[in-house]
């Protein structure tokens, strides 16, 4: 950007295009299952700290606009004076003041002076910064933080939740009321092309940055299509980059403009980012970077024969493996959290990280020899591809899988999983279990209900109906006062 601006006006728009909107991500991960996922949890974690960034960048605007290197100095030590004494107040009055305060009006058990003195807290914070010479935006920022350190914190935002839809809503009709439709259709190629460069450099640099910590290209692509689009918090710094003449209105319309046509683009493209991950990933690249360094550094080969492959170490993972340890079945863990890796690996447990939805690592696992296969993640895609590799690769291996929901039992089995374990089933099953339970049912009989429904499946779970006649006590209630009823 030096090419065509000034240094400070090139550093500006580089904070602008760096920032990523925390909405949508979460909404996509949500939208798409990715939300447990590694990728998921990796765009969230980046999405968050850039969130925190915006901080700095909008105490960093001012010294930007400034032009000698006398005022520049004067400056950046006028805000590092103003930084520390504001740090200073917000630690004490999150800390001593506020809660203290919040203790008082809660007493009243008045809701509505509750809300009241919230909404006057925060306007006072934001008041305040802003007399001191720091921006409206960091205000509110800072008010935020008091108030989510003080034990209120949750009882605030089940009562703001209402207000927080409202005032979102609010702030994306507005920005939508400040684009200039003429000017935007005079420059639709340019605006079209400014926006898919965007995205195109900061997919490629998230993918960089994730490929370094040792992630494979499948979870780095993902991630990096999550955080390519303009975040709202961009919007923040545009209007304070226009109090300070760091844009002209031209560049402001165009940037609003790039902005919502990033945050327009990339949910579209999310929808297609597994059919782009499977095609990235089948180019010749070097193992390092199509399975992380992790991967590449397990030399060892597995020649483990009726052995148990269990995919995903979590609460799932780590009792099938302590099951299999306790009666000495061979089996071997793949898992896609490096920390998770290396703890267990220290431990002496025989796990390794990988990304088992590939099929050279499920080779590697000699998975042609294995017995069971064990899928307990929580990737709805990467579950499915898993099951379409390891039944093409082995006719014979026994899948079981772990799903979250009934409705995905029927594609899983077509695909070729021999068991579909969805968690909402069996949370069912233990529910009515401690229900019949606590009316005194027998807990022979409860028994022997959950394993005819187990053995007759789902849809006798969809038809059960169980009525309890209200004219018997309860100590007289038995199995004829529970009728099983097939419609």
């Amino acid at each position: 950007m030096a090419v065509w601006f000034n240094v400070s006006k090139s550093f500006f728009f580089g904070f602008i295009v760096a920032l990523s909107s925390t909405a949508i991500v979460l909404k996509m991960l949500q939208e798409f299952a990715l939300s447990d996922s590694p990728s998921g949890r990796i765009s969230l974690t980046m999405s968050l700290v850039q969130d925190i960034a915006t901080v700095v960048l909008m105490l960093l605007i001012p010294l930007l606009a400034n032009k000698s290197d006398n005022s520049i100095s004067y400056t950046l030590l006028l805000l590092l004076v103003k930084s520390v004494v504001v740090i200073i107040v917000v630690i004490i009055a999150a800390k001593y003041i506020i809660p203290k305060f919040l203790d008082e009006i809660t007493r009243t058990r008045n809701r509505e002076l509750f809300i009241i003195s919230v909404v006057t807290l925060c306007l006072g914070v934001t008041l305040a910064t802003y007399a001191i010479g720091l921006s409206i935006e960091l205000g509110a920022f800072l008010a935020g933080i008091i108030i989510s350190e003080s034990e209120y914190s949750s009882q605030t935002i089940s009562s703001f939740i209402p207000f927080r839809d409202l005032f979102t809503s609010f702030f994306f009709i507005s920005i939508g009321m400040l684009l200039n439709p003429f000017l935007i259709l005079q420059n639709a190629v340019y605006i079209t092309g400014l926006s898919l460069g965007i995205i195109i450099i900061k997919f490629l640099i998230v993918i960089i940055a994730i490929l370094v910590i040792g992630y494979p290209l499948k979870t780095a692509a993902l991630s990096g299509l999550s955080l390519a689009q303009i975040g709202e918090f961009s919007f923040i710094l545009v209007q304070i980059g226009m109090v300070y003449s760091l844009l002209t209105q031209g560049e402001y319309q165009m940037v609003l403009s790039v902005s919502m046509a990033t945050m327009v683009l990339i949910p579209f493209l999310m929808k297609y980012s597994q059919v782009f991950v499977d095609a990235i990933t089948k180019f010749p690249l070097p193992k390092i970077i199509l399975y992380g360094f992790a991967h590449s550094q397990t030399q060892q080969e597995y020649d483990l024969i009726d052995h148990i492959i269990i995919v995903g170490y979590g609460i799932n993972g780590r009792n099938v493996a302590a099951a299999a340890k306790s009666i000495k079945i061979p089996y071997i863990i793949v898992e896609m959290n490096p920390e998770t890796v290396k703890k267990e690996k220290k431990e002496g447990e025989n796990i390794i990280y990988g990304d088992a939805s590939q099929e050279d690592l499920l080779h590697y696992l000699n998975i042609s020899s294995a017995r069971v296969l064990v899928i307990a993640i929580a990737d709805r895609s990467a579950i499915k591809r898993i099951v379409v590799l390891a039944r093409r690769i082995n006719p014979h291996i026994h899948i079981i899988v772990r799903a979250r929901f009934v409705g995905d039992m029927k594609e899983l089995i077509e695909l070729g999983a021999n068991e579909v374990i969805p968690e909402e089933y069996e949370t069912s099953i233990e529910i009515f279990a401690r229900v019949l339970h606590y009316y005194g049912v027998p807990r022979s009989d409860i028994e022997a209900m959950i394993e005819s429904i187990r053995a007759k499946g789902y849809a006798m779970l969809r038809k059960l109906h169980v009525d309890v006649y209200k004219d018997l006590p309860i100590a007289e209630i038995d199995m004829q006062a529970i009728r099983v009823c097939y419609n």
